[in-house]
């Protein structure tokens, strides 16, 4: 039965195997229910497997499990902050909830809600289902409501991710959602949310923690005015430097919250002190020492990946926190190991993508949701760096044939080594590729570990703000002694734009927060008074300001230090339009 019309086959006295044993075509391309059964009692049908067109796809209907996110869906948990919870929810941990943990109401409580927005076209509840939880949930979108069932069989933690509620076909734009309990069930928590998927190309919005600067939201660098600021993403393991990405993104996407985290994955923004200069409005990561950011040039000076492509985890699918805006692919791929997403993950490794073997003329591609000027274009180089084209040409479509943007013929690539490229490129393509006509010498195929492309021609240097080296003396100079006069030099830039900036300081956040404190890229001048314990007053240390909230406070830090936990990083935009 296919849609409630009723077709028959019949499989009886074939020995084939794989047989063809029913076809139907001609069908609207949307979702068509199908059931089979035999309509004979006491026989049996044997079934292999099932073809649908390409393009079309196997899907899990209402009360089926669906432990992990469809090829065209992408799954929220609980946990994300675009999920606002009302009245008495409590968190559930298990192995069998997705990621480990869900939320749940107790079967006292009605009314209390749980109310969240959305970009996409389509939307699913994955929830646990048990026979005494609530046999009616009510989920409002856009002011339309419908209802759905907790009800299911089995012991409370034995039917997990379960689909309990599917909607889609609305139309693509920001969709507000509200789901609140209508009936009581006999168990003792019986309304449970555990997750919602939504369509790849979506996204759950989240609140957004705009700077309070009187300036506007930019999404390129040059547009900027004094006190305008622009997003940008951040991504890190604890304890290690992280990846910066996505500058100028325009969504409503994830933050990172403001106290700190110490893995962090989202957005902050970067603020327009001065001609030259943007810095972070919150401090991005915590508990990570000095030393260890140094390492990748974070202190100093390290050119910040500005690309509008986010990093990827799958073809389709981006990093969490993150939203899509695009799909990569490929002429061809050695194997799965070396997709085209790898060109687009910022993990430095042995290849990143990989064509065919044997075939060294190739392309790589990247189609934009929307149509988009790219004006520079970064490669980087994997480990294995012979795969690299030392002839190539950059192309952007027009709807009808690729345009040569950019012709380049240099080998000699090392190890991860990076090159960047400008372009005269004025037009919004939807799709740009790297044609490789030539590899730098590998026998067998041709690659890419890294391609990046930007919508501006910026020379960048993310970095630390400089934080003072002394105390400042009467005459000018720097001392171990604090005379009540600041600190040596006055003119540095944590005092400049954090401390004395125009905005005050509720702009920069975290510094009213009593146990943090920021790494500066200074080294401090030797024999200070009075350190706190785990501070250190010689020239080992590095400056950290912030501390207990303080505006004043200057201590010193060894460089590997990382307690108090909330003594973090704060990065600060150098930048050059050419």
């Amino acid at each position: 039965m296919v849609d409630g019309v009723e077709y028959h086959f019949n499989n009886a006295g074939t020995t084939l195997s794989a047989a063809l044993l029913f076809e139907l075509t001609g069908l609207e391309d949307k979702r068509h229910n199908v059931t089979i059964r035999t309509n004979i009692e006491g026989k049996q049908v044997s079934l292999d497997a099932f073809d649908v067109n390409e393009g079309g796809h196997i899907s899990y209907a209402v009360g089926y499990v669906i432990p992990e996110q469809e090829e065209s869906w992408r799954r929220y948990d609980d946990t994300h902050p675009g999920f606002t919870y009302q009245g008495v929810w409590q968190t559930d941990s298990n192995a069998a909830y997705y990621g480990g943990a869900r939320k749940s109401q107790p079967n006292s409580v009605i009314g209390n809600k749980i109310d969240f927005s959305f970009v996409g076209t389509k939307l699913r509840v994955i929830t646990s289902m048990y026979f005494q939880y609530s046999d009616k949930i009510a989920i409002t979108i856009d002011g339309v409501t419908e209802y759905y069932s907790l009800v299911g069989n089995g012991t409370s933690n034995g039917n997990n991710q379960f689909l309990a509620y599917e909607k889609t076909g609305l139309p693509h734009g920001t969709h507000t959602v509200s789901v609140e309990k209508i009936n009581a069930g006999a168990y003792s928590v019986d309304h449970v949310w555990d997750a919602v998927d939504i369509d790849v190309n979506g996204y759950l919005v989240t609140p957004q923690n705009k700077p309070k600067t009187g300036g506007k939201l930019r999404t390129r660098v040059q547009e900027m005015e004094i006190g305008d600021y622009i997003r940008c993403g951040y991504s890190a393991s604890s304890g290690t430097a992280g990846v910066f990405y996505g500058l100028g993104t325009d969504t409503d996407d994830a933050e990172i919250s403001l106290d700190g985290p110490i893995a962090p994955n989202g957005y902050f923004y970067f603020i327009k002190v001065k001609e030259g200069l943007l810095v972070a409005d919150r401090v991005i990561q915590t508990g990570i020492s000095w030393l260890t950011l140094n390492m990748t040039s974070y202190t100093h000076g390290a050119q910040l990946n500005d690309s509008m492509i986010p990093l990827m985890v799958a073809d389709t699918i981006p990093m969490l926190n993150v939203a899509p805006n695009g799909i990569p692919s490929a002429s061809s791929v050695y194997s799965t190991t070396y997709s085209p997403w790898k060109a687009f993950d910022a993990v430095d490794g042995s290849y990143g993508w990989i064509g065919v073997n044997g075939q060294k003329q190739v392309w790589l591609e990247y189609a934009f949701q929307t149509p988009t000027v790219v004006k520079k274009y970064y490669l980087k180089a994997p480990n294995t760096s012979a795969t690299m084209p030392s002839k190539w040409s950059f192309e952007g479509w027009d709807g009808n044939h690729w345009v040569k943007l950019d012709e380049q013929g240099q080998g000699g690539w090392l190890a991860l080594e990076e090159r960047s490229y400008n372009l005269d490129n004025i037009k919004a393509h939807l799709r740009y590729r790297i044609v490789i006509e030539q590899n730098d010498g590998h026998a067998n195929y041709s690659g890419i570990g890294e391609l990046r492309m930007s919508s501006e021609r910026l020379v960048t240097k993310v970095r630390m703000l400089t934080g003072a080296i002394a105390y400042l003396r009467f005459d000018g100079h720097p001392t171990t002694t604090d005379e009540g006069l600041g600190l040596f030099p006055p003119e540095n830039e944590w005092d400049t734009f954090i401390k004395n900036g125009q905005w005050g300081l509720k702009v920069w956040n975290n510094i009213d927060n009593s146990t943090s404190a920021e790494w500066t890229q200074d080294t401090v001048f030797s024999g200070f008074t009075n350190p706190p314990a785990g501070f250190t007053n010689n020239g080992t240390g590095r400056t950290v300001r912030g501390r207990n909230g303080s505006v004043t406070e200057y201590w010193s830090a060894v460089a590997n230090y990382t307690g108090p936990s909330k003594i973090g990083f704060r990065p600060a935009l150098e930048y050059v339009i050419v």
